[in-house]
């Protein structure tokens, strides 16, 4: 039985509940509505459960802790001892759809690695199973890293670093809501990746791989017209296969990149465009797309399995690796059209600044981590700062080379 005595003391609640508070909505007139514990004023009783609240349908608390006692007894409790690994990745994957609140509207890159696994790759679910693991808390440090050892991707590959912060992510969002005490992922070693080189392709490498596409039985001219304003636009795979037919303007130039404006630029156009040659603008014109008339490249449905622009953009990678292979070269991916872009552009005595625009970089950081070694520009204007720097010492006298052979 309860009573005023087990649940007040000092107008301040005492629960006997597990997992479910009460708490009362006083009504504005109410003398008493500063204190939200407040009993016996004989206004509305609320409940709250995991983030959720709803009235208890009385303003009598003894009647309020009797219907929390049976609804607790009759729901699943959900604790930290019992929640499984299982319906904690359910939980996740709900947050992370945007949408619609279930789990399968959840990004695929989340889904993937914690929850749906491949043949090669097994799920943390899917780990967990394997290896009798079903309470969260079950899982420490050395586990994690036991699992994290059985992933398939290659060795310093940027999808290893990308998958590693998705899966610590997910613990660390365990943690900040009270399903775990520590998140397992802290002690792990860091992953170092080397960052991936730039492989720019020569003209007679360029010319063959375009010959290649050329010469294909399927898709030649997209495939070609795909390869081409990749080189001459910098655009990366996804950004090309996207691009609309009214991105491209009257004067052979692309409306490539959206920039991030502020106030005193609110009434300027936003976008970075890029010239390209008169020819490739005559072949993408003269390119047809009857499935989807406002896109390039773009056509739709695949096969009625969806037409995703990633999905489509991954098909196009596919005939560009076959152009690679009929050529003889490799490596055979997409984003070296956007290298030699890239370093066409510097050897041309461009400035990084502009190229890092072009390339639709937040910060020119990125554009130096990847192609200042390449920036022959910059390295000759510093030569010939240190040239001019070097004369004028030895015409003042301060470059003494010869002083350390006259001291005995």
């Amino acid at each position: 039985m309860y009573t005023k005595r087990t649940q007040i003391r000092e107008f301040q609640v005492v629960s006997v509940l597990a997992g479910m508070k009460l708490f009362v909505r006083h009504r504005p007139a109410c003398k008493h509505r500063k204190n939200r514990y407040y009993p016996n004023c004989g206004c509305p009783i609320w409940y709250q459960h995991d983030r959720r609240r709803w009235s208890a349908g009385t303003n009598n608390w003894d009647e309020a802790m009797r219907n929390a006692a049976k609804w607790e007894q009759q729901a699943p409790h959900v604790g930290k001892s019992v929640l499984t690994i299982e319906t904690a990745v359910e939980k996740y994957l709900i947050r992370q759809s945007k949408k619609a609140a279930h789990a399968d509207s959840a990004p695929y890159s989340d889904r993937w690695l914690l929850r749906d696994g491949s043949k090669n790759q097994p799920s943390l679910v899917q780990w967990a199973k394997e290896n009798d693991f079903r309470r969260l808390q079950d899982i420490t440090s050395l586990d994690v890293e036991r699992w994290r050892n059985t992933w398939v991707f290659r060795a310093e590959s940027y999808s290893l670093k990308i998958n590693h912060a998705r899966i610590k992510a997910f613990f660390s969002w365990c943690c900040r809501f009270d399903m775990l005490a520590k998140n397992p992922f802290d002690k792990l070693d860091r992953l170092k990746l080397k960052a991936v080189p730039t492989l720019p392709l020569e003209p007679e490498q360029f010319a063959r791989v375009l010959h290649a596409a050329e010469m294909a039985k399927k898709r030649a001219e997209p495939t070609a017209c795909l390869i081409l304003l990749m080189r001459y636009a910098g655009l990366s795979n996804l950004d090309a296969c996207s691009l609309k037919r009214t991105a491209l303007t009257a004067d052979d130039t692309i409306r490539a990149y959206r920039k991030k404006l502020n106030k005193e630029q609110a009434g300027v156009d936003g976008w970075v465009y890029v010239k390209i040659p008169h020819e490739v603008a005559e072949r993408l014109r003269a390119l047809t797309n009857p499935l989807q008339p406002d896109y390039f490249f773009y056509r739709g449905s695949y096969r009625g399995k969806g037409g995703s622009l990633k999905g489509h953009a991954s098909r196009r990678a596919t005939d560009i690796r076959d152009a690679y292979n009929r050529a003889g070269i490799s490596p055979r991916g997409t984003h070296r059209f956007r290298d030699t872009f890239a370093v066409e552009f510097l050897n041309a005595w461009g400035r990084i600044q502009d190229l890092s625009k072009l390339l639709g970089h937040a910060s020119i950081k990125t554009t130096e981590t990847h192609y200042m070694p390449w920036d022959r520009h910059r390295q000759k204007q510093l030569n010939d700062a240190m040239d001019a720097n070097l004369a004028m010492q030895r015409t003042t006298g301060g470059l003494a080379l010869g002083v350390a052979a006259t001291i005995q």
